[in-house]
């Protein structure tokens, strides 16, 4: 399974690698919401786990970073996403800071008994992004 890290592919997404198709994320109430959260996904969970297990997705350095830091390797955020993450562990949709005009969900869950912050996004592209994955500090 080969992953792309991205660093400065952030701030360029043309750049990023991409096998091919199209965007498909929903964008689901943020209109109207404060600071531009929503109480729901903006990208729906199925199509990001969809993205994962056809390898149509890339880690952050800082995620991968994260992830390291806790004991965990690209392969564990994989399983983390696909099999662990669920509607329920859903905290809050938040605009991207770095590419103006795409969401990111926010999920805390427990992974492996430790508590982590994931943040996920879809690429203009239509790959999915971990943006974030980190030890929980905030429960």
């Amino acid at each position: 399974m080969q992953v792309t890290l991205l660093s400065t592919a952030l701030q360029n997404p043309e750049s990023i690698p991409h096998p091919g198709g199209r965007r498909q994320h929903r964008l689901n109430g943020t209109a109207g919401s404060p600071g531009g959260k929503a109480v729901q996904p903006s990208y729906s969970l199925e199509e990001i786990k969809g993205l994962f297990s056809t390898e149509r997705y890339s880690i952050t350095e800082s995620a991968l970073r994260g992830a390291l830091a806790m004991g965990f390797d690209d392969a564990n955020v994989c399983e983390c996403v696909e099999c662990a993450v669920s509607r329920e562990n859903f905290y809050k949709t938040m605009s991207a800071k770095k590419i103006p005009g795409l969401m990111q969900d926010v999920y805390r869950l427990t992974y492996r008994r430790q508590k982590v912050y994931l943040k996920l996004q879809v690429s203009r592209r239509g790959d999915a992004v971990v943006i974030s994955f980190k030890q929980d500090t905030s429960r």
